[in-house]
């Protein structure tokens, strides 16, 4: 998911950081789904593999607090290369619309798509794969 583009305002993440806390605390395992959930979007995503990976990531990955720094516009204007920005439409952290918005005025050469419907944690869609090997097809 594209960071730095253009981040959510952090107040958005007080819903995930509310069951990570719990879990943090207690150790118990819904609160890392509760956790998931809010960045899945969808329950269906969130097999037995991707709770087992969300949750080694909070147990054993030192994360830095906060989000990254968004880009600076005059760097990002001399990039040259063609480039595929895809942002999730309902990514809790770096939310499509403003992403695509901002990397369509920063970033000359790209091809910009929203993933409808997806969240931050999300199975990419065929269409979408096909689009990916075909950008970097050409």
């Amino acid at each position: 998911m594209p960071s730095g583009i253009n981040n959510a305002f952090p107040i958005t993440t007080v819903k995930m950081i509310i069951p990570l806390l719990k879990y943090k605390l207690t150790k118990k395992e819904k609160y890392i789904k509760e956790t998931a959930l809010f960045m899945a979007i969808k329950e269906d995503i969130l097999d037995k593999d991707t709770l087992d990976m969300v949750k080694d990531s909070f147990d054993h990955v030192k994360t830095k607090v906060g989000m990254p720094s968004n880009v600076n516009k005059k760097l990002m204007q001399q990039c040259k290369a063609p480039t595929l920005i895809m942002a999730a439409e309902k990514d809790c952290l770096f939310p499509a619309q403003k992403v695509l918005s901002r990397a369509k005025r920063i970033i000359p050469n790209n091809t910009a798509h929203m993933l409808k419907g997806c969240g931050h944690m999300h199975m990419l869609p065929e269409p979408e794969k096909k689009m990916i090997v075909d950008f970097l097809s050409v």
